[in-house]
């Protein structure tokens, strides 16, 4: 049985092979960036937004580009730049209205630059949705009273 390091060593070595012969490939731009996620974020990120910008003339599929657009923004919060987390968050929503994970980075950037009242309508969605798949469903609740409150303050 062969190990997760050189399996993942083997498989960059073949998607560098494939980026070689298709350097605009869209599908193998992705799956580098997505390889590189935890190797280089820089990287991964320089391969990710190059799938986009050639998936654009591709066809490249909702479902590849929600995912691309989710990717870009955990990383981009995880750097706290929510500037970028706000972009591509909501192109990830544009691609897949259903993406619960896209829209918890959305909420996460707009309170954390306190937008309240632009992150209360996708609270509301998360509440309502995301029952199944959070297993913190119930601090969206304590989000949602919190930006409510935080309104009104600000109103007063």
């Amino acid at each position: 049985m062969q190990g997760d390091g050189s399996r993942s060593k083997r498989n960059l070595l073949l998607l560098e092979q494939e980026l070689k012969a298709n350097p605009t490939d869209y599908y193998y731009l992705y799956q580098m960036g997505l390889a590189q996620k935890s190797l280089n974020p820089e990287l991964s990120k320089k391969y990710l937004l190059l799938a986009l910008e050639h998936g654009q003339t591709q066809g490249l599929p909702n479902e590849i580009g929600s995912q691309i657009h989710l990717r870009l923004a955990q990383m981009y919060l995880e750097q706290f730049n929510h500037h970028q987390t706000l972009h591509h968050a909501k192109r990830s929503i544009h691609f897949n209205p259903n993406n619960i994970i896209a829209r918890v980075c959305l909420v996460t950037a707009q309170i954390s630059i306190q937008d309240f009242l632009q992150a209360i309508p996708h609270l509301q969605y998360l509440i309502q949705h995301g029952k199944e798949s959070l297993s913190n469903h119930s601090d969206f609740e304590l989000m949602m009273m919190l930006c409510q409150q935080q309104i009104v303050q600000q109103n007063t």
